[in-house]
């Protein structure tokens, strides 16, 4: 079972989701200030063969979400052993070439980074040499979400 809740428009909405569909109509709840969106995931071993998730594995990946969707706060708690992580990187891709390189001894003190977009496409690269051969040389990381608009 999933739960999300968002409060777009002051009014948070509190949909209960279950296999194959809503468990019920989306309703407006209470007025509220407060933004954003918060997902409660519960897996259905009808669905899921395995229903135990790694932390560290989703950690890493909503970390690499949030380095590329810069400004953005993505919070992951695990209820069954209070572990919590908080990522929020306003430099995006160039904290994310920091925080790979962080162990190695780079080659010049500032990551190389260019923008550039073209209609509804943005591209962004960062480079940073370090002193470490290896091969291939280039890590690379593609996301197809729509950083542009979520910036403005």
């Amino acid at each position: 079972m999933a739960r999300a809740r968002d409060p777009p428009g002051g009014s948070r909405l509190d949909p209960a989701l279950r296999a194959r569909g809503p468990a019920g109509e989306l309703t407006a709840g209470e007025k509220t200030s407060k933004h954003g969106t918060i997902i409660r995931f519960k897996p259905d071993s009808k669905i899921f063969e395995e229903t135990t998730f790694s932390f560290d594995t989703l950690s890493n990946r909503l970390r690499e979400l949030a380095f590329l969707n810069r400004g953005l706060k993505i919070t992951i708690e695990d209820e069954r052993d209070d572990r919590k992580n908080v990522f929020f990187y306003t430099g995006g891709i160039i904290e994310f070439v920091k925080h790979m390189n962080q162990n190695k001894t780079p080659v010049h003190p500032k990551v190389l980074y260019f923008e550039a977009s073209k209609g509804d496409t943005v591209v962004e690269v960062a480079l940073h040499t370090t002193t470490v051969i290896r091969r291939p040389c280039s890590h690379s990381r593609t996301t197809s979400t729509r950083a542009k608009a979520a910036r403005t």
